[in-house]
């Protein structure tokens, strides 16, 4: 079943790019970068997330992910494919330069415009997966988790 979140506040204070390279380099918990630019999207990703273990920063648009990216050097990248500022396509590129092993999951819900797929694009490019939104919860914890080690495994690992 498709998810979705109306309770998200908005103006909560984000996690900023220097605490967040704090958290990543004091934890053994697995740090994910979330960037996208629909609140109840963030909202639903930072709580399964959470509930699952994970650290968990988010950017709202592709400047400020790369940014993120760059100074945080997260575990795992999710990222929409239609934002402002830089586009998903945009961002995983952007992260590939940094980090060409970067694990990154590609959401979008904007399907096909023309004849472009941007999800089948942003495969092609470097995305280590990709999920159609709306997603089902169960169906993007397994992406996480394919990617990832899960947050109790990397504490147990890192002790």
């Amino acid at each position: 079943m498709p998810l979705a979140c109306s309770t998200y506040e908005k103006g909560r204070p984000e996690m900023s790019q220097s605490s967040f390279a704090q958290i990543t380099a004091t934890t053994a918990r697995p740090a994910v970068l979330v960037i996208d630019d629909d609140d109840g999207v963030v909202a639903t990703l930072e709580w399964l997330l959470q509930s699952e273990g994970y650290q968990v920063a988010v950017a709202r648009d592709g400047t400020e992910g790369i940014a993120a990216y760059g100074k945080g050097l997260p575990d795992l990248v999710i990222t929409d494919i239609i934002m402002p500022s830089e586009t998903g396509i945009a961002v995983i590129t952007g992260i590939k330069r940094i980090n060409p092993a970067a694990k990154i999951i590609a959401i979008s819900g904007g399907g096909r415009i023309g004849n472009m797929n941007f999800l089948e694009v942003a495969k092609e490019i470097g995305a280590s997966t990709i999920v159609t939104k709306p997603f089902d919860a169960e169906e993007l914890l397994g992406a996480v988790r394919s990617l990832l080690p899960t947050a109790a495994a990397a504490a147990v690992a890192a002790a």
